[in-house]
């Protein structure tokens, strides 16, 4: 191709072979293809070096051949010229390699600076582009892979090139910012991260990492979470479907309660508006299983669920203590409930000797410590430490230590060997392994001092005894007929007709039978009987009368001789012992 001249308008080619003028210098020439040559040493030409075309615009070069930039020199377009292609030229608008994989965008020491995507711009990945990075306007990056077959995830790798992980060491690291964030400081420093890290030096047999999960407060993020190699789950606060604001470890919360927690319980909290709780579920013949342990035993205490036999046990210093079993019985010390107990209390102290239940309350204070505490006014214990029986005892501080009382809807007035009572005291003997009929005069009640000392008692056939050894001598110096004469006319309600019957003289013996403790007078005319001094005074009164008889024998036979034969006759005739 040949240029004849260079006019507003652009290049014409009026004709061939003629050089072309630069600045009125000859400094171009043709060569045999035809092709225009402008040498730029030529004297003459632009000081620039440059072909220039002036005039009105559009002013162009018309080339409709192949044009090259020959080895060595380079083309440049100002900043601020533009290509236009037409729409109908190839070589515009992207870089084609010359074949598949046969070129780079750039390279190691050339590097483009900036890349512009329209909205919605691709980046395809992959000869078969199956992997795309999607511009989502006003959104973000979509990372997608595009093949619809089953089990084709896209997969993003964050590789390190260390070659030599140690402990500690970060594989990769995922940051989240707000540089731009205009209040500075704490604002523009790192909120949050997730980076896996070594657990220790890496190998052909392992490659333990942990995920440190990094979040700031008024700081660059740091670890608050991690989850070990192992599957472990450490947080210094958990909060579980709603925000964590109680306690310092695993807050599940469904709703505001209004609640606030103990310092002494606060690693694991369960909190609702209405109902809460807590479920353990499991199989129909195992153990559902709460433990309690410390450092000298991993379950110390406990709460147990047996799925076998429906049955809750409760579990102290390392062994079954409690147990509700399935009928709703409670044994103390015990796994399993006593035969006849349907539902109710069954207690086990093991070899213990001391008191087995105890009631309390904080408005008594008796003082007696020496075998409880000031504020125990009822007691169970064992009497005999390897044989057994009950001790109750009852605490006061008044007059009353213990009260029996039945109460019934239906009194019995009969008074007979099938008779009953509010109140019923009975025993009974081994007998093989049950419990067998005792003998008639077996002693079913008794009475004894605090040391201990039998002094009364009932047997089986109703029979009472009590220690006589303290019979009342004294009464020998007042006539005990008499005073038996008093003890009637003082417990009859009618006092008139006692008077009638025994007289005056009634009044002066009462207050020696006060004195004599065999009855107690009382203001309210119920007076009340001490049996062993009645006793007593009915043997001395009978005493009293024989001896009476006696001297009476004997002064009637010294009045009336043989009259002292006569009555024993008499007496031996009807069968009565004769006096001596």
């Amino acid at each position: 191709m040949a240029v004849t001249r260079i006019e507003e308008g652009g290049l014409g080619t009026d004709s061939f072979n003629l050089p072309v003028t630069l600045n009125g210098t000859d400094g171009s020439s043709t060569d045999a293809g035809d092709n225009i040559v402008l040498d730029a040493s030529a004297s003459g030409v632009d000081a620039g070096e440059r072909l220039l075309f002036e005039g009105i615009p559009p002013d162009f070069a018309n080339i409709s051949t192949d044009t090259s930039v020959l080895s060595g020199a380079t083309l440049t377009i100002d900043s601020g010229a533009t290509i236009v292609n037409s729409g109908t030229a190839t070589g515009f608008g992207g870089n084609e390699p010359t074949s598949a994989d046969g070129q780079a965008l750039g390279s190691a020491s050339l590097e483009w600076s900036d890349l512009y995507l329209a909205d919605g711009g691709v980046v395809y990945f992959g000869n078969d582009q199956e992997i795309t990075l999607t511009h989502s306007a006003d959104s973000g990056l979509l990372l997608k892979h595009t093949a619809t077959a089953d089990d084709k995830p896209i997969n993003l790798v964050l590789q390190t090139g260390e070659t030599d992980m140690a402990a500690n060491d970060v594989i990769g690291k995922i940051s989240f910012q707000a540089p731009d964030e205009g209040t500075g400081t704490d604002a523009i420093l790192v909120s949050a991260a997730i980076q896996a890290v070594a657990e220790g030096n890496h190998s052909s047999s392992s490659n333990a990492t942990r995920l440190e999960f990094m979040t700031g407060s008024s700081e660059a993020a740091a670890e608050k979470m991690t989850l070990t190699s192992a599957g472990i789950l450490n947080t210094t606060k958990l909060g579980v479907i709603t925000d964590h604001d109680l306690g310092d470890g695993l807050h599940i919360k469904t709703a505001d309660s209004g609640a606030s927690v103990s310092g002494d319980a606060d690693e694991f909290i369960i909190e609702g508006s209405g109902n809460a709780g807590l479920s353990v579920l499991t199989g129909t013949s195992n153990l559902g299983s709460i433990y309690f342990g410390d450092s000298g035993d991993a379950d110390a205490g406990g709460l147990y669920y047996d799925h076998s036999n429906n049955r809750l046990e409760l579990r102290t210093n390392g062994s079954t203590q409690y147990v509700f079993d399935a009928s709703g019985a409670l044994n103390f010390g015990d796994d399993m409930q006593n035969a006849n107990l349907t539902r109710g209390v069954n207690i086990n102290s093991g070899g213990n000797d001391d008191e087995y239940f105890a009631l309390k309350s904080t408005d008594v204070a008796h003082g007696i410590t020496g075998s409880a505490e000031t504020d125990t006014f009822f007691m169970i214990e064992k009497y005999q430490n390897a044989q057994g029986g009950p001790i109750l005892r009852g605490y006061s501080e008044t007059y009353y230590g213990m009260w029996l009382q039945g109460n019934v809807t239906q009194e019995s007035t009969v008074h007979a060997t099938h008779g009953t009572a509010m109140v019923i005291i009975t025993g009974s003997t081994k007998s093989g392994t049950d419990a067998g009929a005792i003998g008639s005069s077996a002693n079913v009640v008794g009475v004894a001092g605090q040391a201990g000392d039998f002094a009364w008692t009932v047997d089986a056939s109703g029979n009472v005894f009590y220690d006589g050894t303290t019979s009342a001598s004294n009464w020998d110096f007042h006539d005990d007929t008499a005073l038996l004469d008093a003890f009637r006319h003082v417990t009859m309600t009618d006092k008139n007709e006692a008077t009638k019957v025994f007289g005056n003289f009634i009044e002066e013996h009462a207050q020696i039978l006060h004195d004599s403790g065999v009855i107690e007078m009382n203001d309210d005319g119920h007076h009340f009987v001490n049996t062993k001094g009645l006793n007593g005074l009915i043997i001395d009164s009978i005493r009293q009368t024989n001896h009476k008889i006696k001297v009476l024998a004997e002064v009637a036979d010294e009045a009336i001789p043989g009259f002292g034969k006569k009555l024993s006759d008499a007496l031996s005739i009807n069968k009565l012992p004769v006096l001596e």
